[in-house]
């Protein structure tokens, strides 16, 4: 989503380079923070010498907006349903562990969040208590 907007706003504000500055958008969205400001600071830079001042600063506002959208709403909502961990524990995760241990922490934080749940569930489970898991039977339909 954030090569394809930035992208093509770059090509509508008259830059050049569009489809390099997709695949570098494209490529840098798996390297968690530093990727996506990477990738907007080339687009801008880019978009810059092709175009102009004006046109460089609408990337960036396009970027910036893009990216914030994805990072912040996106980015824990899917993560949240291929796991099946609320969006908002995801989110916190991430931002917890960017502020413990960095760049590294952001990188493994939601693995490292769903093995502390996992366990959490199997300690809970053999203690005598109900797993919430969606493999619970008492939670699927009958």
């Amino acid at each position: 989503m954030e090569a394809i907007a930035i992208g093509l706003t770059v090509w509508l504000v008259g830059g050049e380079l569009v489809a390099p500055i997709m695949v570098l958008t494209f490529g840098a969205a798996f390297v968690p923070i530093l990727g996506a400001i990477v990738a907007g600071v080339v687009a801008v830079l880019v978009t810059l010498v092709t175009a102009g001042t004006a046109q460089a600063a609408v990337v960036g506002l396009v970027a910036l907006v893009v990216q914030q959208l994805d990072n912040d709403l996106l980015a824990p909502v899917v993560y949240g349903k291929m796991l099946a961990i609320h969006p908002a524990v995801i989110l916190v995760g991430v931002v917890s562990g960017g502020a413990l241990f960095g760049v590294l922490g952001t990188l493994f934080a939601v693995p490292v969040l769903v093995v502390a749940i996992g366990i959490a569930d199997e300690v809970r489970l053999h203690r005598g208590g109900r797993s919430p898991g969606p493999s619970d039977p008492a939670t699927e339909a009958t």
